[in-house]
């Protein structure tokens, strides 16, 4: 029994110094902040995360940085630059005093976990006192409607975003502005750039008019349909086939008809269809090359919307109002707790986000295996990123509330300009390998350019004989990197024995050749890309005169001279 009772004292003992020897916070004196319970309405206490911020004191606190850069940038900036200086400062200013940035109230945001995979977040973004006043509230905000262009979203939607970009306040702000800023420079080039469009027949005023403020982007998704895409000569990645499109919103046919009018006038091959309501621009199919995935660009105008699609059928779906995303599952299940009309929102697919990540991570992997580790970390969060999240018009500021996979990180993430780049990046992959191609095909011929010139300084400084090899035209180049197409992984060479040797991707028939002996040197090639390095057989040919040109094949008189000297 004793035992037991000094047991109890020792434990007593060990508590009492516990609870001694807790730190002690000093006291502070509550205060009472009258933003707080206007912003908290609009938040969920309770949760895993909550955050209140005043920014009254953020506005004056930004002009006194904006002073001190500006007097920073007078004392750097020469004399012949401070009139542009002047100018910048003007529209600064103008921006910190018009836009109604500066005098937001105060933010919030909160978190509740609704289940194991489903978080409830919101952000509160509260209005100026007086109300919102300034051209980016009047651009960028709307009053409230029902969601109806979900209705027309398909199932197999990816992503969807709507929301409101007015162009007119933005752009009476920037007229105003240069008026205002006394610069008859800058006003003599803003009226000359007017000018010009009216000339080429656009009217900016009128095309302006004509949208309501409406904007949207829908991508879709096909997972029955792989399609396997080229990275890299010996790599590639398979993705789901995809189709896009931008839709804005508009009150006449004002830019329909403008567009229809400029690609009759530059020839472009299209042709004109209506049918079910519809009118459509639509061009011919193309296919991306070495993959089996198509599109067919089509411009369309139906009720109020004007409409670029990659794809005639997913305009033919968004005028039907048949998609059926809102019968989803995953779609009903974003429902809970959200309101049901606003002036944006945005859908994002977790299987979409978790593909799209993975071919982004795959081309990441074989372009810049260096940069994976750090793309992966930036990115790794949003990989089957679920997100429904509806932004609305309160009496107090702007909320946005959104059903999410993840936490308020990811929610924080998803609402930046930055969020949907792997998404975007895989489903674009097609057009960024072609984009690639593009690219290599012109670094390519600029290579030759190059080779070309030192070759001619080269002959012009021994009488006008062509050198026997390219090595000679390192000095004259004096990098080495221009002897490697860049579609090849060939180590550029450091010196002429080493391109001598092989380590150059250009194959040369000068040898021995006199320029004077050409009858026509604009038709004699010189050099040319060694046959398969670039796509489809794609091939670009140095000639005697300097130019080069670009080939789909290797052409007849390079391929004799390609036989002739036994090279490939």
């Amino acid at each position: 029994m004793k035992a037991y009772l000094y047991s109890l004292c020792a434990l007593a003992l060990a508590l009492s110094h516990l609870s001694f020897g807790a730190p002690q916070l000093p006291a502070v004196a509550p205060q009472t902040n009258s933003k707080q319970p206007i912003i908290g309405k609009y938040l969920n206490p309770g949760g895993d995360f909550y955050l209140f911020l005043d920014s009254g004191e953020w506005a004056e606190k930004f002009k006194l940085m904006v002073a001190k850069f500006e007097a920073t940038a007078e004392a750097m900036v020469p004399e012949d630059g401070q009139e542009g200086l002047a100018v910048a400062s003007h529209f600064v200013h103008a921006f910190l005093r018009d836009s109604g940035a500066q005098d937001v109230g105060g933010f919030g945001a909160s978190s509740v976990k609704l289940a194991a995979d489903l978080h409830h977040n919101r952000l509160f973004i509260q209005y100026p006192a007086g109300g919102p006043e300034g051209f980016l509230w009047e651009a960028f905000t709307a009053e409230n409607r029902p969601l109806a262009f979900t209705q027309r979203l398909p199932a197999n939607t990816a992503l969807a975003r709507w929301g409101v970009i007015r162009p007119q306040p933005v752009w009476e702000w920037v007229k105003s502005t240069i008026k205002a800023s006394g610069n008859a420079e800058v006003s003599d080039a803003f009226q000359e750039a007017m000018a010009d469009l009216e000339q080429d027949g656009i009217e900016l005023e009128r095309c302006l008019a004509s949208l309501t403020g409406g904007i949207g982007a829908v991508i879709t998704y096909d997972p029955k349909r792989m399609v396997k895409l080229p990275i890299d000569r010996d790599a590639t990645v398979e993705i789901p086939a995809f189709a896009g499109a931008l839709v804005v919103e508009v009150k006449d046919d004002t830019l329909f008809e403008l567009i229809g009018k400029k690609l009759a006038e530059q020839k472009q091959e299209f042709e004109r269809v209506e049918k079910n309501g519809v009118r459509a621009l639509l061009f011919p199919e193309e296919v991306i090359d070495d993959t089996d995935l198509s599109f067919q660009v089509t411009i369309a105008r139906f009720e109020n919307f004007l409409v670029l699609s990659s794809s005639d059928q997913l305009v033919e779906t968004l005028a039907a109002k048949t998609g059926g995303l809102v019968t989803t599952p995953h779609f009903r299940r974003c429902q809970q707790a959200m309101p049901q009309a606003g002036f944006a929102f945005l859908y994002l697919d977790p299987v979409a986000t978790r593909t799209a990540y993975d071919a982004m991570m795959a081309i990441v992997a074989v372009e810049e295996p260096a940069m994976a580790k750090i793309v992966a970390a930036a990115y790794s969060p949003l990989r089957g990123m679920a997100s429904w999240s509806v932004t609305l018009h309160t009496p107090d500021g702007v909320a946005v509330v959104a059903n999410q996979s993840a936490g308020i990180a990811q929610f924080l993430i998803t609402h930046t300009p930055t969020a949907h780049l792997p998404l975007l990046a895989g489903m674009m992959l097609p057009a960024l390998v072609g984009a690639r191609e593009k690219a290599q095909q012109i670094s390519d011929m600029s290579n030759l350019k190059q080779i070309g010139l030192g070759v001619i300084m080269w002959s012009d400084d021994n009488g006008e004989k062509f050198p026997d090899d390219l090595g000679a035209a390192l000095e004259y180049v004096g990098a080495g990197q221009v002897f490697v197409c860049p579609a090849s992984k060939t180590v550029p060479p450091a010196t002429a024995e080493e391109i001598r040797a092989g380590r150059c991707d250009y194959l040369y028939f000068g040898k021995g050749k006199l320029l004077k002996d050409m009858a026509r040197p604009s038709s004699f090639p010189l050099a040319c890309t060694k046959p398969g390095l670039l796509k489809k057989g794609h091939i670009n040919v140095l000639y005697g005169d300097g130019h080069v040109a670009g080939h789909e094949q290797v052409p007849e008189n390079v391929k004799k001279l390609i036989e002739a000297t036994g090279r490939k």
